[in-house]
């Protein structure tokens, strides 16, 4: 089930019976897809415990920012896509006829994502589709974007990776002592 709780452990609320993936919170509203029914993109309003449909679209890992909501679209061959909230406009920022689109993360301008297919990889780009960049082949997982590093993972290796969020594409290994 879906439930929303204080950080107090106080008001557990059931939202509904279905367990959907809490994906993005933006100005008092969480995004999600509901993976259940129909992969469309819901919106719960946190202060009115409204829910409502929001974008119909066959859709995964939803992200809201600003005037804008991403997300990879599975219909699309999982293509990595932003739509225009105002104007409804849609940009396809990468194509999955080219290699699948995985996971993403974005923080503020920078947009990391994984590309699956014969030569997997991570990429960073601009969160306009702009100046993409190559950083490294692999199956790469738990991209986590901070304001200094983008950290990840090769699937299957316990070695964790960091790469500047912006700038440089030099990947280094970190060490956990």
């Amino acid at each position: 089930s879906f439930y929303k709780v204080g950080i107090d452990g106080t008001e557990n609320t059931r939202i509904n019976d279905a367990g959907y993936f809490p994906a993005s919170i933006y100005n008092n509203t969480l995004y999600y897809v509901n993976t259940v029914d129909d992969h469309n993109i819901y919106c719960y309003n946190l202060l009115s415990g409204n829910t409502s449909l929001f974008l119909e679209a066959n859709a995964y890992m939803v992200d809201m920012q600003g005037d804008y909501i991403y997300y990879i679209d599975l219909a699309k061959n999982y293509s990595l896509v932003r739509v225009n909230t105002q104007t409804g406009q849609e940009q396809i920022l990468v194509d999955g006829n080219n290699g699948k689109c995985i996971s993403y993360n974005i923080y503020e301008d920078s947009l990391f994502y994984h590309v699956e297919g014969e030569t997997p990889a991570l990429y960073r780009m601009n969160v306009d589709g702009s100046n993409n960049q190559f950083i490294k082949y692999g199956n790469i997982t738990n991209i986590s974007c901070t304001s200094q590093y983008t950290f990840f993972q090769i699937f299957g290796v316990t070695s964790l990776y960091r790469v500047a969020t912006s700038g440089g594409t030099d990947v280094e290994l970190i060490s956990i002592e």
